[in-house]
């Protein structure tokens, strides 16, 4: 076929607009939510439990991917050695660790704590493919590995997580 309405210079005023791009989203930021938690919150067990801290978010489309971002601020005061595991969960219901069924008890991220008080920051990043443009949740587990205590948000510090929908 032939091109109508072209001249040597280009495309004549008005003839494009934003309706008549095409728009590729791919790999781009659509949305960003943020959540926070100053509530201090203590474990001594070996059983996963929520910190409190989570975010929801809404996917524009099922081929979106969603990435989630961590800070957590935690203290130990033991005389033992202990060590601290951590899970991101989606509606609390799926384990979303990288491998949920492995010795390890399936965690994303690791603090070891030598028998003193310390105070330790961990972050972590994860990339889900949830398939849904439904709400969803997702939340931070802890769960002590060996004995002793451990806290989230000790003395009112604030932890963040950070849920970013991706376009694909």
């Amino acid at each position: 076929g032939t091109v109508t309405g072209i001249s040597v210079g280009g495309l004549p005023d008005l003839i494009v607009d934003a309706g008549t791009l095409a728009v590729n989203s791919r790999g781009t930021v659509l949305q960003v939510v943020t959540g926070t938690h100053t509530r201090q919150v203590v474990s001594t067990s070996t059983t996963y439990a929520d910190t409190g801290l989570d975010a929801n978010i809404t996917p524009s489309s099922t081929s979106s991917k969603i990435l989630i971002q961590a800070t957590l601020v935690s203290c130990y005061n033991n005389s033992v050695n202990v060590q601290g595991m951590f899970r991101i969960m989606r509606d609390d219901a799926t384990n979303l660790t990288p491998y949920p069924d492995s010795g390890e008890q399936g965690h994303i991220g690791v603090i070891y704590c030598p028998g003193e008080k310390i105070n330790s920051t961990i972050n972590f990043m994860f990339e889900d493919s949830p398939s849904s443009t439904s709400s969803l949740n997702y939340s931070i587990y802890f769960a002590c590995q060996t004995s002793g205590s451990m806290r989230i948000n000790q003395n009112g510090q604030r932890s963040y997580i950070h849920l970013m929908e991706i376009g694909a």
